[in-house]
Protein backbone atom coordinates (compact mmCIF):
# COMPACT_ATOMS: atom_id res chain seq x y z
CA UNK A 1 0.00 0.00 0.00
CA UNK A 2 1.53 3.42 -0.99
CA UNK A 3 2.21 5.95 1.82
CA UNK A 4 -1.08 8.14 2.29
CA UNK A 5 -0.17 11.43 2.57
CA UNK A 6 -2.08 13.80 5.62
CA UNK A 7 -3.48 15.98 2.60
CA UNK A 8 -4.63 12.81 0.34
CA UNK A 9 -6.29 11.59 4.27
CA UNK A 10 -8.03 15.17 4.11
CA UNK A 11 -9.34 15.04 0.75
CA UNK A 12 -10.75 11.16 1.35
CA UNK A 13 -12.46 12.89 4.39
CA UNK A 14 -13.54 16.32 2.26
CA UNK A 15 -15.45 14.31 0.00
CA UNK A 16 -16.84 11.10 2.10
CA UNK A 17 -17.71 13.05 4.83
CA UNK A 18 -18.11 16.97 4.53
CA UNK A 19 -19.72 15.74 1.14
CA UNK A 20 -23.22 15.48 3.38
CA UNK A 21 -22.79 18.16 5.64
CA UNK A 22 -24.12 21.96 5.71
CA UNK A 23 -22.56 24.20 2.99
CA UNK A 24 -21.66 26.10 6.34
CA UNK A 25 -19.74 23.17 7.89
CA UNK A 26 -17.99 22.43 4.58
CA UNK A 27 -16.66 26.33 4.25
CA UNK A 28 -15.38 26.44 7.70
CA UNK A 29 -13.43 22.95 7.68
CA UNK A 30 -11.87 23.38 4.74
CA UNK A 31 -10.87 27.05 5.86
CA UNK A 32 -9.54 25.46 8.86
CA UNK A 33 -8.13 23.08 7.16
CA UNK A 34 -6.70 24.93 4.00
CA UNK A 35 -5.49 28.12 6.23
CA UNK A 36 -4.27 26.31 9.46
CA UNK A 37 -3.44 22.11 9.37
CA UNK A 38 -2.63 21.95 5.79
CA UNK A 39 0.45 24.53 5.79
CA UNK A 40 2.05 22.75 8.58
CA UNK A 41 1.24 18.85 8.31
CA UNK A 42 -0.29 18.50 4.99
CA UNK A 43 3.10 16.95 2.80
CA UNK A 44 3.65 14.44 5.97
CA UNK A 45 2.80 11.03 5.17
CA UNK A 46 0.48 9.02 8.20
CA UNK A 47 3.37 7.00 9.09
CA UNK A 48 5.56 10.09 9.91
CA UNK A 49 3.30 11.46 12.29
CA UNK A 50 4.08 11.51 16.21
CA UNK A 51 2.37 13.76 19.24
CA UNK A 52 4.78 15.73 18.55
CA UNK A 53 3.61 16.94 14.89
CA UNK A 54 0.20 17.80 16.81
CA UNK A 55 1.75 19.69 19.81
CA UNK A 56 4.01 21.68 16.71
CA UNK A 57 0.43 22.35 15.01
CA UNK A 58 -1.01 23.43 18.12
CA UNK A 59 1.96 25.88 18.99
CA UNK A 60 1.66 27.11 15.20
CA UNK A 61 -2.30 27.71 16.20
CA UNK A 62 -1.30 29.47 19.37
CA UNK A 63 1.13 31.80 17.63
CA UNK A 64 -1.18 32.93 14.86
CA UNK A 65 -3.40 34.32 18.15
CA UNK A 66 -5.88 31.61 17.81
CA UNK A 67 -8.44 31.29 20.83
CA UNK A 68 -7.84 28.26 22.43
CA UNK A 69 -11.66 27.34 21.27
CA UNK A 70 -10.50 27.21 17.59
CA UNK A 71 -7.14 25.72 18.22
CA UNK A 72 -9.58 23.14 19.54
CA UNK A 73 -11.44 22.57 16.37
CA UNK A 74 -8.67 22.69 14.30
CA UNK A 75 -6.82 19.86 16.22
CA UNK A 76 -10.31 17.84 16.62
CA UNK A 77 -10.43 18.18 12.70
CA UNK A 78 -7.36 16.75 12.00
CA UNK A 79 -8.26 13.50 14.75
CA UNK A 80 -11.64 13.23 13.08
CA UNK A 81 -9.69 12.72 9.43
CA UNK A 82 -6.98 10.26 10.65
CA UNK A 83 -9.38 8.32 12.74
CA UNK A 84 -10.91 7.96 9.39
CA UNK A 85 -8.23 6.67 7.14
CA UNK A 86 -7.58 4.26 9.65
CA UNK A 87 -11.48 3.36 9.47
CA UNK A 88 -11.35 3.27 5.92
CA UNK A 89 -8.19 0.88 5.92
CA UNK A 90 -5.77 3.94 4.30
CA UNK A 91 -3.77 3.77 7.23
CA UNK A 92 -2.51 0.20 9.15
CA UNK A 93 -0.90 1.92 12.00
CA UNK A 94 -2.13 3.78 15.16
CA UNK A 95 -2.96 7.45 15.03
CA UNK A 96 -0.10 9.14 17.64
CA UNK A 97 -2.02 10.19 21.03
CA UNK A 98 -3.50 13.64 20.96
CA UNK A 99 -3.23 13.27 24.58
CA UNK A 100 -2.10 17.06 25.63
CA UNK A 101 -2.19 18.17 22.66
CA UNK A 102 -5.66 19.45 22.30
CA UNK A 103 -6.36 22.99 25.01
CA UNK A 104 -8.98 23.64 27.11
CA UNK A 105 -11.18 25.97 26.80
CA UNK A 106 -13.79 27.44 28.73
CA UNK A 107 -16.91 28.60 26.22
CA UNK A 108 -19.01 30.57 28.82
CA UNK A 109 -20.14 34.08 28.12
CA UNK A 110 -17.43 36.06 30.28
CA UNK A 111 -19.31 39.74 30.03
CA UNK A 112 -22.16 41.85 29.32
CA UNK A 113 -22.91 45.21 28.17
CA UNK A 114 -24.00 47.03 31.25
CA UNK A 115 -27.11 49.01 30.98
CA UNK A 116 -25.04 52.27 30.31
CA UNK A 117 -22.63 50.11 27.82
CA UNK A 118 -25.95 49.03 25.71
CA UNK A 119 -27.94 52.70 26.30
CA UNK A 120 -24.79 54.11 24.72
CA UNK A 121 -24.50 51.81 21.75
CA UNK A 122 -27.68 52.22 21.03
CA UNK A 123 -27.79 56.37 21.24
CA UNK A 124 -24.67 56.40 18.87
CA UNK A 125 -26.67 53.89 16.59
CA UNK A 126 -30.00 55.96 17.06
CA UNK A 127 -28.17 59.18 15.84
CA UNK A 128 -27.47 58.57 12.14
CA UNK A 129 -30.36 58.35 9.44
CA UNK A 130 -28.75 55.28 8.14
CA UNK A 131 -28.00 53.11 11.26
CA UNK A 132 -32.10 53.01 12.63
CA UNK A 133 -32.01 49.71 11.34
CA UNK A 134 -29.11 48.65 13.08
CA UNK A 135 -30.56 50.59 16.19
CA UNK A 136 -33.55 48.31 15.63
CA UNK A 137 -31.24 44.96 15.31
CA UNK A 138 -29.10 46.00 18.42
CA UNK A 139 -32.34 46.61 20.55
CA UNK A 140 -33.92 43.46 19.32
CA UNK A 141 -30.52 41.28 20.13
CA UNK A 142 -30.50 43.03 23.65
CA UNK A 143 -33.88 42.18 24.35
CA UNK A 144 -34.11 38.55 22.90
CA UNK A 145 -30.34 37.41 23.40
CA UNK A 146 -30.68 35.91 19.74
CA UNK A 147 -27.17 35.79 17.85
CA UNK A 148 -26.49 37.60 14.67
CA UNK A 149 -27.02 34.59 12.15
CA UNK A 150 -30.25 33.61 14.08
CA UNK A 151 -31.76 37.38 13.77
CA UNK A 152 -30.33 37.77 10.06
CA UNK A 153 -32.29 34.38 9.19
CA UNK A 154 -35.73 35.38 10.79
CA UNK A 155 -39.31 35.71 8.66
CA UNK A 156 -42.74 36.92 10.19
CA UNK A 157 -43.57 33.34 9.82
CA UNK A 158 -41.61 32.29 12.43
CA UNK A 159 -43.33 34.60 15.08
CA UNK A 160 -46.67 34.04 16.96
CA UNK A 161 -48.50 37.18 17.85
CA UNK A 162 -50.94 36.07 19.45
CA UNK A 163 -48.62 33.58 22.09
CA UNK A 164 -45.91 36.31 22.19
CA UNK A 165 -43.13 33.07 20.84
CA UNK A 166 -40.42 33.39 17.99
CA UNK A 167 -39.68 29.89 16.85
CA UNK A 168 -35.81 29.95 16.46
CA UNK A 169 -34.67 27.87 13.37
CA UNK A 170 -31.28 26.65 12.00
CA UNK A 171 -29.22 27.72 15.23
CA UNK A 172 -25.75 26.82 16.30
CA UNK A 173 -26.66 23.81 18.38
CA UNK A 174 -28.92 22.75 15.11
CA UNK A 175 -32.13 22.61 17.46
CA UNK A 176 -35.07 24.55 17.10
CA UNK A 177 -36.47 26.60 19.91
CA UNK A 178 -39.13 28.68 21.14
CA UNK A 179 -38.46 31.84 22.68
CA UNK A 180 -40.96 34.32 24.54
CA UNK A 181 -40.82 37.88 23.32
CA UNK A 182 -40.99 40.71 25.71
CA UNK A 183 -43.13 44.29 24.49
CA UNK A 184 -39.69 45.46 23.19
CA UNK A 185 -39.20 42.49 20.79
CA UNK A 186 -42.92 42.81 19.63
CA UNK A 187 -42.61 46.20 19.39
CA UNK A 188 -39.84 46.18 16.31
CA UNK A 189 -41.43 42.97 15.08
CA UNK A 190 -44.80 44.62 14.58
CA UNK A 191 -43.10 47.57 12.99
CA UNK A 192 -40.98 45.34 10.59
CA UNK A 193 -44.16 43.75 9.74
CA UNK A 194 -46.30 46.95 8.50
Amino acid sequence: MELLKVEEAWELYRVAVLGSSTKHSRVIETGRWDNYIAPVLGELTLEQLSSRDYLMLRRSLEDKKLSPQTVYHCLSLLRRCLMRAVEWGYFKGQVPSFKGSLPRFDNKRQRFLSKTEADLLLNMLKQSDKSMNWHDIALFALNTGLRRGEIFKLNMTHVNFDSGLLIVSDTKSCRNRNLPLNNVAIDILNQKKN
